[in-house]
């Protein structure tokens, strides 16, 4: 039994030091450069498309045809967890990080039918 516990512990602790991303990772501004949906560019403002994380794990998202969002957030492994506390009620979404690292942010979103690649920019 303790060394069935021990086993348990350790594969928690790798579980939690291997998450490949952490908020202080997203911390920032971040511009979109590339919108993607079924594998075609779409044709859009990407400097209206922007999007910050700040310390104390609240967002702001603004997008095209003047779209807005706020609340916050949470980061759990490669799922990026929102709630936009400017509608009412709050609203409530997730999507996956794709690739994150110093320069870069790739979101991978669903909508009703089908993916699309958010590509950004850190500011």
């Amino acid at each position: 039994m303790r060394v069935l516990s021990y086993i348990i512990l350790m594969l928690t602790l790798v579980g939690v030091s291997c998450s490949p991303f952490s908020s202080s990772d997203l911390q920032g501004h971040w511009t979109a450069i590339s919108v993607v949906q079924k594998e075609e560019p779409l044709e859009v403002n990407h400097s209206e498309i922007t999007l910050a994380f700040t310390q104390n794990n609240t967002y702001y998202f603004t997008s095209t045809l003047n779209y807005k969002e706020a609340g916050t957030y949470q980061l759990n492994g490669q799922k990026l967890l929102t709630t936009d506390t400017l509608q009412n009620p709050p609203s409530s979404k997730m999507v996956l990080i794709d690739k994150l690292n110093s320069d870069t942010l790739r979101i991978k979103m669903k909508n009703q039918a089908d993916w699309m690649l958010l590509t950004m920019i850190r500011k």
